[in-house]
């Protein structure tokens, strides 16, 4: 397998999963127009439960209440969803983002999106992608406010996001196919391209109490006893490039 192409880290002041920065990404070209498909609920729930369960952490429990589900592409969430897609479209071959939104009471979400070839997500390739970050830890997580900069990398928010630790997350992941169709003066050059996101929202937001860390000392020993264990030898097959924002409302 190819190594995974890491491309340039974008930067959080881009976006807050689309919400692009004036300036900044790639243009749509003209009269293009974007319309959104949401796969069906609990896309590799199991998969990701079973890495749950292997580090002791209870099972993601699908997500039911509005508020802790994948908003639905409607009127009120259009322009929302056209933008995230423009940023599907324009990530290169595959990408990746995560982001946290936080309410006061610590009760925010998480999301981690990974750009994929097609309507068949590979499960296995995106928990992988996931437990990659373990790497990125000297020692068991920090709080937040003693993190220096940790919890701005995506991947890292991504992994976190995995291993919620509360007994009652929640998890929403669904398969999103983005369509932008152009239209030009000859309708002979219109044309449509199609984008493919696997994307998850959990809840809590376990990075949201931000003098306490994500994880107790026997949860971490446990989740790194694991991942030392299961450590593949080659990293998952896929480019992607990562986009975090931290504290924003997302969609």
């Amino acid at each position: 397998m190819a190594p995974v192409k890491v491309l340039p880290l974008l930067g959080a002041t881009l976006c807050v999963l689309g919400k692009t920065a004036p300036g900044e990404g790639a243009q749509p070209g003209p009269n293009a127009t974007y319309t959104v498909k949401l796969g069906s609920e609990g896309a590799c729930l199991s998969e990701i439960n079973n890495v749950r369960e292997a580090a002791g952490l209870s099972k993601f429990v699908q997500a039911s209440e509005p508020d802790k589900k994948i908003p639905a592409y409607d009127d009120d969430g259009k322009q929302t969803w056209e933008s995230f897609c423009k940023d599907v479209l324009r990530a290169g071959k595959n990408g990746s983002k995560a982001s946290i939104s936080g309410d006061d009471d610590g009760d925010g979400a998480m999301h981690s999106m990974m750009v994929i070839e097609s309507e068949k997500v590979n499960c296995q390739s995106v928990v992988d992608r996931w437990k990659e970050a373990y790497k990125g830890f000297s020692g068991m997580p920090p709080a937040p406010v003693q993190s220096s900069g940790l919890y701005e990398r995506p991947d890292i928010v991504m992994f976190v996001s995995l291993f919620t630790p509360s007994s009652a997350a929640t998890a929403d992941c669904r398969v999103v196919t983005c369509t932008e169709t152009t239209t030009l003066t000859d309708p002979k050059q219109n044309s449509e391209t199609r984008g493919y996101a696997f994307f998850c929202k959990t809840v809590p937001n376990a990075l949201g109490e931000g003098g306490t860390p994500p994880f107790t000392k026997e949860q971490w020993e446990k989740i790194a006893s694991i991942l030392k264990a299961s450590s593949p030898a080659v990293v998952p097959s896929f480019s992607f490039v990562l986009l975090a924002a931290v504290g924003g409302v997302l969609l």
